[in-house]
């Protein structure tokens, strides 16, 4: 089950009129912090997703390529990590389903 995002903090466009390649003739530039609750479970190592929208919404044809990363921002916990680590194991960017 993916992990909700609660807030996307500091969101912000940058439109950027370009020449190519391939005939694109805009730079889309999106960022932004998306916050969430994440609760490990012990001992053992827990995976699951995050997933959100940020920026406009563009169909196949408008879209020559897509880049996207991502980094842990800020992370904190409550009593003793004891053992703690964080990883990013993937980051990907999407076409949202419409309906």
């Amino acid at each position: 089950m993916a992990i909700k995002v609660t807030n996307i903090q500091n969101k912000q466009e940058m439109e950027v009129v370009v020449s190519g390649p391939n005939g694109a003739n805009r730079l889309f530039i999106y960022t932004g912090t998306a916050e969430f609750l994440f609760k490990g479970t012990g001992e053992n190592w827990e995976h699951d997703s995050v997933s959100f929208t940020i920026g406009r919404h563009f169909v196949p044809g408008q879209v020559h390529k897509v880049i996207v990363t991502a980094s842990p921002a800020r992370i904190s916990y409550i009593s003793r990590a004891a053992q703690a680590g964080w990883l990013l194991d993937s980051v990907d960017a999407d076409w949202m389903n419409q309906g």
